[in-house]
């Protein structure tokens, strides 16, 4: 019972893990069940880097760390107080959701070695994905380390590096070779480095294949593009990776590609290189424009310097599909490059291909099947007020730019990331988007509810909610930030007790959402 473990935690190993069966069940369950709610476990397990993953391999959420296991999140906790070390280490998503360990010893260093052999130990034994138990160490150094940073670092050394990070799937269908490509001093090169590439990786910035666009094929991340994308609201205001090249290598030509990214292209990138043996990175393309779906070849000044890696920053956020850095090019393709102060973005000829079926259910109903879905509302019961199956409609929508805005007001359970309403990227300032939705029926709202279940990397940074009262538009729910409920579910319950038929949700700056549902209970 003594000292506290975790964050002002006390109690057994065994009640420390009854409390993460309930955080895991709240975080999942929308009405859940469990003394802890959904909000506060979406909020606690909202991890984010606050500078945590290189010294510990773990972010920060709210009285716990997460870290994660290639499809698998953990949530973590290091003890540490005089004679007495401690550790949690949880599934609470992924496919070994449920599988974890509370370890609580009487030791300084030694329990930090114990500690980390015992959770060797179980996850070999629970066989978790994601965890690569051949980089399981059985010492590490611990000479200049404060006694607070060995249970960090020391956790991180035999445990946490062996857990894989999450990746958005590889291209395997790739796009015929680049003519362009043996030029590329990128090629064969190597990712050092990258601050962000949840939606698709790293490494297809500098593809030697030309990027191929399947519209119907989605991920777990999202939709899978053959480029390097981002997740959007960087609040940091950049993205960057270094690349090491197989050699190196100056540079002449640049060529920049934003191809089938119209609505999430990254709008500015900037280019830099560091010479062998020195820290210094030296621009030598400095932060440029870009548009969607094209390229922008550009000559520099004649280079003397080799540099042997490279970093490419976009600002904030986004995807940029190629880049090829050349120090020569074919001399038919010579005229297509020109200087930064000459060169311009062209769009390419070919569309984005479109989907030759949707990607949703579409549905329609008519007077007489919107009377009888009614008739199955019984008198004191809950209903989904803005659902198009009891006559709810769109009035509104700012921004329909990857699918129609009618989808969030399904009665279905949506399919896939396309199946709701999303915006394009905004970069402005001050900027949201809005849709208005007419309800069902004129009643008082009781509850509404969010669904972002496929937009794991792209749902709103906040939100609020509205409800027209004669001409005033009355809040229902204040801006709220709903980042921690991305892949899930977030609901309020309303205090407006006048009857409203009119409601508006905008979403600041932008971002997706699958459903959106007004609960009303009828006379």
């Amino acid at each position: 019972m003594f000292p506290a473990f975790a964050a002002g935690a006390m109690g057994t190993s065994g009640a420390m893990a009854t409390f993460l069966m309930k955080l895991e069940d709240a975080y999942h369950q929308l009405n859940s069940n469990s003394e802890i709610s959904h909000d506060t476990a979406r909020q606690m397990l909202f991890g984010t880097d606050k500078g945590c993953m290189k010294f510990m391999g773990c972010k920060m959420g709210l009285g716990v760390f997460t870290a994660e296991a290639g499809p698998n999140k953990f949530a973590i906790h290091q003890g540490a107080n005089d004679g007495f070390r401690c550790l949690y280490l949880y599934c609470f998503a992924g496919p070994d959701r449920g599988k974890g360990l509370v370890a609580l010893c009487n030791s300084d260093l030694n329990g930090v070695l114990f500690i980390s052999e015992v959770a060797q130990l179980v996850l070999k034994e629970f066989k978790v994905e994601g965890v690569d138990t051949s980089l399981f160490k059985t010492n590490f150094s611990f000479d200049n380390l404060k006694q607070e940073e060995i249970v960090n670092i020391g956790y991180k050394s035999l445990v946490f590096n062996a857990f894989l990070p999450s990746r958005p799937e590889e291209i395997t269908d790739k796009g015929p070779l680049d003519p362009l490509a043996k030029f590329n001093k990128l090629v064969d090169g190597k990712v050092l480095e990258v601050s962000d590439d949840l939606f698709a990786r790293a490494e297809n910035l500098f593809s030697d294949h030309l990027p191929k666009f399947d519209p119907e094929l989605f991920g777990a991340q999202g939709k899978i593009m053959d480029s390097w994308e981002t997740v959007r609201h960087n609040l940091k205001g950049f993205d960057y990776q270094i690349i090491e090249l197989a050699r190196p290598s100056c540079f002449n030509y640049v060529l920049l590609s934003t191809k089938y990214h119209t609505g999430n292209f990254s709008p500015y990138v900037k280019i830099e290189g560091q010479l062998s043996g020195q820290e210094v990175w030296e621009e030598f393309l400095p932060k440029i424009q870009l548009e969607g779906h094209s390229e922008i070849r550009i000559k520099l000044d004649s280079m003397t310097k080799s540099y042997s890696k490279v970093k490419v920053t976009m600002y904030p956020d986004g995807g940029l599909t190629r880049l090829g850095l050349y120090e020569e090019v074919p001399a038919d393709a010579k005229s297509s490059f020109n200087s930064s102060d000459l060169a311009k973005c062209i769009r390419y000829e070919e569309n984005v291909p479109q989907t030759n079926k949707p990607l949703f259910i579409k549905y329609h109903p008519d007077a007489a099947e919107i009377k009888n879905n009614w008739n199955t509302v019984r008198s004191g019961e809950k209903f989904n007020n803005a659902s198009t199956a009891l006559g709810a409609s769109i009035l509104k929508a700012t921004d329909e730019h990857y699918s129609p805005a009618v989808l969030v007001i399904s009665p279905f359970a949506p399919i896939n990331m396309f199946d709701g309403m999303e915006s394009a990227r905004s970069r402005v300032p001050g900027h949201f988007e809005e849709v208005i939705v007419k309800l069902a029926k004129k009643a008082p709202l009781r509850r509404v509810e969010m669904d972002f279940t496929y937009f794991v990397n792209n749902n709103p940074l906040e939100i609020s909610v509205e409800g027209l009262l004669g001409e005033q538009w009355v809040e229902l729910v204040g801006r709220t930030n709903v980042k921690a409920y991305a892949g899930n579910q977030v609901a309020f319950a309303l205090k407006e007790q006048n009857a409203m038929e009119q409601v508006r949700v905008r979403t600041y700056p932008c971002g997706g959402m699958n459903r959106f549902r007004v609960f009303s209970v009828k006379d």
